[in-house]
């Protein structure tokens, strides 16, 4: 397995996204993906963000609101906001 593949792997289990295709060239690659989306409905907001932390590096505003320091109303409205867009 390449290490394209390796990480079309990784990411889909992350994610929770079925591989369908791919093709891996000299250059480019090529996926075919599709969400599995009965699973990741089932997540809570801290669920989602803590996958898409393995790769990304979380926003101040999420790492407050995983902390339990965001209080304001605003702080709540824009960590729900970011979350849903994670």
């Amino acid at each position: 397995m390449s290490i394209a593949e390796d990480r079309f792997q990784i990411k889909s289990n992350s994610y929770h996204l079925l591989l369908a295709a791919y093709a891996v060239m000299s250059n480019p690659y090529h996926i075919v993906l599709q969400v599995d989306q009965e699973t990741a409905t089932t997540w809570s907001s801290c669920e989602v963000i803590h996958r898409w932390s393995r790769f990304f590096n979380q926003p101040v505003i999420i790492s407050r609101f995983l902390k339990g320091e965001c209080t304001t109303p605003a702080e709540l409205k824009e960590s729900k906001t970011r979350t849903a867009i994670i």
